[in-house]
């Protein structure tokens, strides 16, 4: 049964009055600032759901940074930065730090250079197999991960998969602020209507109780098709057309597509969230089954790679401690020779923490490995 318009449009009309306050309020008390913490805002880049997006770099090692605000008090952003603080995967844009001023709080996040998944579609029209495979592929282990920390993202679509690299090879997931924890044993459902309608499953538009992994996979199906046909399945310019066009319709597949995405597609927009695969069925579906294979071959020879633990420590259990590296180790000395407080700043890192220091070491080391691969 599907959820009455009435009660739609007032959860839309609710959405809205909030998020035009929220607006309205940043607008109205946040300074012209041209610096938080150690960050010089170079230019405002957007507006995310719950505050406003800027460029900065770090004053210091002039290294790029994304800085995302929102109001001090709102249980949005600081649930957003409670369950991004727990990722960690080279497929995750990286947390680098919190700042807390009198009204706000904001995000320091890592910058990528290639925008949004959205507009390299846009640009290309629709992806080949070779660049879809491979950028799926990330995308997948990303959901994957997340889902093993029992989390769901709940607001998967192109605008929140950033291209990391001018060359478009690597994507990283990004904006976690409608993420809730969900353990699929315990048969506990979600029920928030969360999310951007072209890419919500047809369980959420009718306001029934959700399972958290289910209406994800969903929306990678959406992705998944906007990738290889240049076009979402289900999007009208009127909202309510679109809802029922994903309560009712199926997407048009066509023989220009293989028959292993199509086949892989329908399996993740079926209507029936019992029937979805899971996110490792995905990975191991005849369309990513090659690239599952090697890319696990090249991993299982890499030591350094955490992605395959689900918290940081598990991770040093099994490897020891960070800072062992030859290349940790000398840009520690590097830092103690600039009067840093090394010892807090060990500390802080085994604590999993966000600070000024921890920020500071991870663009320094960022900046010693881009320098060590040659890259400028």
């Amino acid at each position: 049964m599907s959820i009455p318009i009435s009660k739609l449009q007032e959860q839309n009309e609710t959405a809205q009055l909030a998020a035009h306050f929220n607006d309205f309020y940043l607008q109205t008390t946040l300074p012209s600032i041209s610096q938080i913490g150690n960050y010089r805002i170079i230019q405002e880049v957007g507006e995310g759901a719950f505050g406003k997006v800027y460029l900065a770099e770090h004053v210091l090692l002039h290294s790029q940074v994304v800085l995302k605000c929102g109001l001090l008090e709102d249980p949005n952003i600081v649930r957003e930065i409670y369950y991004h603080k727990q990722l960690r995967h080279r497929n995750i844009v990286k947390l680098y730090e919190v700042i807390k001023t009198e009204t706000q709080l904001w995000m320091v996040l890592e910058y990528c250079e290639g925008n949004e998944l959205y507009y390299h579609i846009y640009e290309q029209r629709r992806l080949d197999s070779t660049s879809c495979k491979n950028l799926f592929y990330q995308i997948a282990e990303a959901i994957r991960y997340v889902h093993s920390l029992n989390l769901s993202h709940r607001d998967l679509k192109l605008e929140n998969i950033l291209m990391a690299d001018e060359e478009r090879t690597v994507v990283k997931l990004t904006d976690f602020g409608f993420v809730r924890e969900f353990n699929p044993y315990k048969r506990t459902l979600l029920s928030t209507v969360c999310g951007t309608t072209s890419y919500m499953a047809p369980e959420v538009l009718k306001n029934e109780k959700y399972s958290g992994f289910a209406i994800d996979v969903w929306s990678m199906g959406v992705i998944l098709y906007a990738m290889t046909y240049g076009q979402l399945p289900f999007d009208e310019d009127d909202d309510m057309k679109t809802r029922m066009k994903i309560l009712h319709a199926e997407p048009k597949y066509h023989e220009f597509v293989s028959a292993e995405v199509n086949q892989l597609l329908q399996q993740m927009l079926s209507k029936d969230p019992a029937r979805r695969p899971s996110v490792s069925e995905i990975l191991n579906s005849p369309f990513l089954m090659d690239e599952t294979n090697s890319r696990s071959q090249r991993r299982a020879s890499n030591l350094t790679d955490t992605d395959s633990f689900v918290s940081i420590n598990q991770y040093y259990k099994a490897h020891g401690l960070p800072f062992q590296s030859r290349m940790e180790k000398d840009l520690l000395k590097k830092l103690r020779k600039c009067n840093i407080d090394v010892e807090a700043l060990v500390a802080a890192k085994l604590n999993g923490q966000a600070n000024a220091l921890t920020a500071f070491y991870d663009l320094s080391s960022s900046q010693s490995s881009r320098s060590k691969e040659g890259v400028t």
